[in-house]
């Protein structure tokens, strides 16, 4: 992701993201990253609800940003 040193660098309280990616070998992966332990499970919860057919958003190969206040799936919104 490019982030060197602090790994917060570029995550903002409260927020995480869910971002569909190629590899080189033209593999995909998935990058699911929060500021906080918190907002990382945020994210999957997100991931985990669209792997079990509750389509909360599609991976599209852009990034989705993932926001909540708890980590019921009620409280958590994506962008």
């Amino acid at each position: 992701m490019g982030i060197t040193g602090d790994c917060t660098a570029g995550f903002i309280s409260g927020e995480a993201i869910l971002e569909l990616k190629r590899n080189g070998d033209n593999r995909n992966l998935i990058i699911v990253a929060g500021f906080s332990a918190d907002d990382t499970r945020r994210a999957a919860i997100v991931l985990k609800n669209v792997a079990t057919g509750k389509n909360y958003f599609i991976l599209t190969g852009i990034s989705k940003i993932v926001k909540g206040i708890s980590l019921e799936i009620s409280g958590i919104t994506i962008e």
